[in-house]
């Protein structure tokens, strides 16, 4: 009797250390399997059309939803259920805004159709008023296609001496062969006056692109419309808005770590992972969706990949 219940315990502590490993070891793991459960859908409020990117702020609590055209940038609370207020950034960016992630320390990072990324400054918490550019950035020439630049950004923090990082993520897609999809790399510059400039074209930005998409997602993706990094698996998630599918990558290596289908999810524009791990979705013309985070149990695996309830 004795042994045998020596034996369950060591069983149960296997598990239970297996259950801490998965919450604490991510890095290189599937995550987005484990989004199965449909917490929130709704109309973005004050948007009529083109809903474009997302991005979450853990600092001020809040969501931020580029809106394509208009370049506007709107804040959410949790919920999405009112808008706090809104920012022109047509001064600042031009029109077509593409795609937006937070920087902290009320800094964002939005990316334009014409291949530029702009780190712009917003003002206080709560206060209106006009932004700051602080810094702008040409990783690629301007698209040969029109309409085939930039679509998504994503930001990985800088940790043990190393800059933060930029991953953006050209479109492709289309009939013209031209049009190809991209996903390249470079750091922040810091340190600079306000509206320091820096472009691949004068050399003044160093870009790396380290795997081919448009051959690495041939078989998952005809376009990429969003981008997103996922600080626990150390991973992107990236969305087309033609194939109602994200695919998790490997940044340096391209390789595929997992996908996850949707039934009915179509035209995302925006990926971004929000507060308590939510993976939150914005579409066109102005819907928002967003799923739960759901550990896998020991004693079920790791699960398979579904699409969301």
């Amino acid at each position: 009797m004795g042994r045998r219940l020596l034996v369950i315990c060591c069983a149960l502590t296997a598990l239970w250390l297996a259950a801490c490993d998965w919450e604490t070891s991510l890095v290189g793991k599937p995550i987005l399997r484990q989004y199965r459960e449909r917490l929130l859908k709704r109309r973005l409020p004050d948007i009529a059309n083109n809903a474009s990117g997302v991005t979450w702020d853990a600092e001020r609590g809040s969501y931020f939803v580029i809106e394509n055209t208009e370049a506007k940038l709107h804040e959410f609370g949790p919920e999405f259920a009112t808008r706090v207020r809104s920012f022109d950034l047509r001064d600042a960016t031009g029109p077509d805004t593409e795609d937006v992630v937070a920087l902290g320390g009320g800094q964002v990072a939005v990316v334009t159709e014409e291949n530029l990324l702009h780190v712009i400054q917003l003002p206080g918490f709560g206060e209106e008023g006009p932004v700051t550019v602080l810094e702008t950035y040409r990783p690629l020439a301007p698209p040969a296609v029109a309409n085939r630049g930039l679509e998504g950004v994503a930001y990985v923090p800088p940790r043990a001496g190393r800059a933060g990082r930029f991953f953006v993520a050209e479109e492709g897609g289309g009939k013209d062969p031209r049009a190809r999809m991209r996903v390249v790399a470079f750091d922040r510059r810091s340190g600079g006056a306000a509206a320091a400039r820096f472009s691949v074209e004068d050399s003044t930005l160093a870009v790396r692109e380290p795997w081919d998409a448009e051959q690495g997602l041939a078989e998952l993706l005809t376009d990429l419309s969003g981008l997103g990094y996922d600080a626990r698996s150390r991973t992107l998630i990236l969305a087309g808005d033609e194939v109602p599918r994200l695919v998790q990558v490997d940044p340096e290596s391209g390789r595929v770590v997992d996908q996850l289908d949707f039934e009915k999810l179509h035209n995302v524009e925006g990926v971004a992972l929000g507060a308590e791990q939510q993976l939150v979705l914005v579409a066109e013309p102005n819907a928002v969706e967003a799923f739960a985070f759901e550990p896998p149990s020991p004693l079920g695996g790791c699960g398979v990949a579904r699409a969301p309830r």
